[in-house]
């Protein structure tokens, strides 16, 4: 079977439109299933196995099956949604200039939101470590004509290759040939590549020109909480080998052995209607004689919860979670729950959304135009605060100078000046400069003589 999809998606043609300029074919053969196959098979084959966090298919099951990694990385999308995105021109003010960008953030596809695609894109790039945006572009047209934007799963992704160039190139693609998605071959010049700040340490080939997932050195740690969470399911399920039922029957001749069918009727009797479900009977009644030989063992000495949260706050930070934030800050308040949100923020969450911001602004030429592509989240309650420490500041700032300034002490150019020291960052105060003339000047031209 063939199945293809066109940019990358199927594209419905009107009459008028241009088609697109390329299709990702992803199967001509069955047997060209083998990578698809792999990650299937590894998905649904036995728990038991160490997750591998080497490569894509160790990467898909840790962020399907490891509650700290899904929770981290949904964590980071979700808090990105709470972005507002805006164009604005080199002032910072927002621009009803036309761009390619305005109507793909209004709606970036036939399936997503912007938020939607934002989420997925950053996704992919936590999990993978780089993710592959696939803009629709017609034929012959350049990145401003662009008609859609679709993240592609780097599970399509079959390969990377390179030149064998690296130092003294000026462009990617004297660097990386193409990427192989499905059986198709795309050359970096028509995908979008977002990367993460994980190093690449791979020595084989360039790879390393690709940031790495931060999930390559968390296999243990992924492994034991995966582990950890079957162990806990098997003994509350199951309850393990709780004890054994040892015959005690006797006749004339001395131990009567139990028959087969006698064995069978226990067990199944057992398995099927005792326990501790309200619809189970919590007492065995049986004719057969039988010695019960209790072998429980508390669920606590396997300490799988301790493991369990040891590991978790290991792949927690690993992707920028503050422990206050995770299910494990003991201790927290509400002033800790607020300083570990913003620093969540700072460190985590701005830099990533940023990032994306940057690269769109690259693709689409923004610059070059006069117009730049920003992310705001000082709406939020926890920057809020910030905002009233900055004008407490300037309140403090002046209260101080007005005694200097009104004794004749300094002048108003002087105190404009010592005031710049507290007015935030971004703020359009430009201290020195009055009515054309700066301050250095002003003070300059006062201090030569007379002619």
């Amino acid at each position: 079977m063939i199945v293809k999809i066109q940019s990358p998606l199927s594209f419905i043609r009107q009459k008028s439109a241009t088609p697109p300029p390329y299709a990702i074919q992803l199967t001509s053969n069955p047997r060209d299933l083998f990578y698809t196959n792999q990650l299937i098979q590894g998905l649904i084959g036995s728990s038991r196995k160490r997750i591998n966090t080497n490569n894509v298919n160790g990467q898909t099951q840790a962020y399907q099956r490891c509650p700290a990694v899904s929770g981290s990385i949904n964590k980071i999308q979700e808090a990105g949604r709470n972005g507002k995105w805006a164009i604005v021109d080199k002032d910072e003010k927002p621009t009803g200039k036309s761009n390619a960008v305005a109507p793909l953030i209004a709606k970036p596809n036939c399936l997503q939101t912007w938020n939607d695609f934002i989420s997925q894109l950053v996704a992919m790039k936590k999990i993978y470590g780089y993710a592959l945006v696939l803009p629709l572009i017609p034929e012959g047209m350049g990145p401003n004509a662009t008609a859609s934007l679709w993240v592609c799963p780097n599970w399509l992704i079959n390969d990377v290759k390179y030149t064998g160039n690296l130092f003294g190139q000026s462009d990617i693609s004297g660097i990386i040939k193409y990427f192989k998605i499905g059986k198709t071959e795309i050359t970096p010049d028509k995908v979008l590549i977002f990367k993460d700040t994980q190093v690449n340490c791979t020595t084989s080939d360039n790879s390393f020109v690709l940031p790495q997932s931060r999930l390559y050195p968390l296999s243990d740690p992924v492994s034991n909480i995966c582990q950890s969470y079957e162990a806990k399911y098997t003994l509350i399920a199951k309850k393990g080998a709780i004890g054994i039922l040892s015959n005690e029957s006797k006749d004339a001749a001395g131990a009567a052995p139990l028959l087969p069918e006698d064995k069978k009727e226990v067990q199944d009797q057992f398995a099927n209607q005792y326990g501790l479900s309200p619809d189970q009977s919590q007492v065995i009644i049986s004719g057969v004689g039988l010695k019960w030989q209790s072998m429980t063992f508390p669920i606590k000495d396997l300490m799988l919860s301790e493991e369990i949260k040891e590991a978790s706050l290991v792949v927690y930070e690993a992707f920028g979670i503050p422990k206050f934030l995770t299910p494990y800050g003991e201790g927290d308040t509400f002033n800790n729950q607020n300083t570990a949100e913003k620093s969540f923020y700072q460190r985590t969450v701005i830099p990533t959304i940023e990032e994306v911001a940057a690269t769109l602004s690259a693709f689409f030429q923004l610059e070059s135009q006069g117009l730049f592509l920003r992310v705001y989240f000082d709406h939020l309650e926890i920057f809020q605060k910030s905002k009233k420490e900055e004008a407490e500041g300037i309140g403090a700032y002046t209260t101080a100078l007005d005694r200097p300034y009104l004794s004749g002490v300094i002048t108003r150019e002087e105190y404009r000046a010592i005031l710049a020291n507290a007015m935030p960052t971004g703020t359009p105060f430009d201290a020195e400069t009055i009515n054309g003339t700066t301050f250095y000047n002003q003070r300059v031209n006062q201090n030569e003589p007379q002619q």
